[in-house]
């Protein structure tokens, strides 16, 4: 099995990457965000997972172990396989995908192409026991922020860009994860700041930060 490929970026293309090593060319499948940060002609190193089926061999490669095992993690549940673990990792990070099942945000999931409301709603509670192993993975999962890229119409990339409004479920999934970082910086544990402000969002879903920071450090007082 290949779990780790260092080499050189020849292509990139809509899905994959094409990473030459040794003068052999690794064909593999990547996040948009992993895509967007390749560059061709440039060494790389990805973690890769092997994935074997009857009719066909494919390699998925992702900028850190931590989001190797995330991708891992997500196939556990059921109905869940490569192409529709993927997809996930494709709107959220592996951070935002913890936040996201302890605030039991399941809309959030579901932005992911092809994982309709039934399978997120999986997702999320298949993967609340599994929290602490996914929590771990995404702490190390983290990739840096990709390089700035001059637009094809030749805007300055240090201009700002154009506002994105965000969709209440983004809101609420932005504001559930500034909670939990609140809290973290209060010196409190992710791990329980996530379950306070989880329990704090069931109570009110739609509060703002400050109210649902309010609300999760009651929770961890009467704990």
């Amino acid at each position: 099995m290949i779990g780790r490929l260092l080499g050189q970026v020849i292509a990139v293309e809509e899905e994959t990457l094409l990473i030459d090593v040794g003068g052999v060319g690794y064909e593999a499948f990547a996040t948009a965000r992993t895509l967007d940060r390749a560059e061709p002609g440039a060494e790389a190193t990805y973690a890769v997972e092997t994935v074997v089926r009857e009719d066909f061999i494919k390699l998925y490669a992702f900028p850190s172990e931590g989001e190797r095992k995330v991708f891992r993690i997500l196939q556990t549940v059921q109905g869940v396989g490569a192409k529709a673990a993927l997809a996930v990792l494709d709107v959220l990070s592996p951070a935002d995908l913890a936040d996201a099942v302890a605030a039991e945000d399941w809309a959030s999931v579901a932005r992911a192409k092809g994982v309709g409301k039934r399978i997120a709603e999986r997702i999320v509670g298949e993967l609340k026991s599994q929290l602490p192993a996914l929590s771990l993975a995404a702490a190390s999962g983290a990739a840096p922020p990709p390089p700035p890229k001059v637009a094809a119409n030749g805007r300055d990339p240090k201009a700002a860009p154009p506002k994105v409004v965000a969709s209440q479920s983004e809101e609420t999934a932005s504001a559930r994860a500034d909670a939990v970082s609140a809290l973290a910086n209060l010196g409190y544990e992710a791990g329980e700041a996530r379950r306070a402000v989880a329990k704090a969002a069931a109570e009110a879903p739609d509060a703002p930060l400050p109210d649902l920071v309010k609300a999760a450090l009651k929770e961890l007082a009467a704990a």
